[in-house]
């Protein structure tokens, strides 16, 4: 925007008026902001950190309406610092699960998809696969199972089983919710792989 800067332009930025309701904002100085302009010339390499406070456990939706000047051709990504994940807001909304709470760690506005593999993703992700199934949560490997851990988004354990030794796992016994879910699988070599479904 032109005049602004990336630090607190009062003619510019504007801070969020009420903070009571569960709502999406930005952070500059540890304060909510409902607009926060950037300064110029724009790089792709800006990063905007995003607040998010919810009033109640529920499902939400980040979503944006529409797309003007340089950002028509701009790539815009929103950054799940939780989930380690990447979402293209213009390609879909994204959709997540929250507990009631203020999260000024989980999301990032970014303008670049750097979410590659590494070495060892690729060879942890060879063995192991996770995936969701109408019967629950589906683990199969081609080394022998150990043990599984199943965590929610704050860390609490939810599913625990030890002591498996086989290469084919269902659980059933989680609820399903539509919510964020780590899953852990040790094998019976030492390695282990973290995957995170939405279950």
């Amino acid at each position: 925007m032109q005049g602004a800067s990336n630090n607190v332009d009062e003619t510019i930025d504007g801070l969020m008026l009420s903070t009571n309701n569960s709502m999406l904002y930005s952070l500059l100085n540890n304060k909510e902001y409902v607009i926060q302009g950037r300064s110029l010339p724009f790089s792709d390499e800006d990063i905007v950190p995003l607040g998010f406070k919810s009033t109640t456990v529920d499902n939400y939706i980040i979503s944006i309406e529409n797309f003007d000047g340089l950002f028509e051709n701009q790539n815009v990504y929103l950054k799940d610092n939780y989930l380690n994940t990447i979402h293209d807001l213009k390609q879909s909304d994204y959709n997540f699960n929250s507990n009631a709470g203020t999260f000024n760690d989980r999301f990032e506005i970014v303008y670049k998809n750097s979410s590659t593999l590494n070495e060892e993703n690729v060879i942890n992700n060879h063995f192991t696969k996770v995936f969701v199934s109408k019967v629950g949560i589906r683990i199969s490997s081609s080394i022998e199972i150990n043990s599984v851990i199943v965590y929610d988004v704050l860390g609490k354990v939810i599913y625990q089983n030890q002591a498996l030794n086989t290469n084919e796992l269902t659980i059933n016994s989680i609820t399903a919710n539509n919510q964020a879910l780590i899953v852990k699988v040790f094998d019976n070599q030492g390695n282990s792989n973290i995957q995170k479904i939405i279950y």
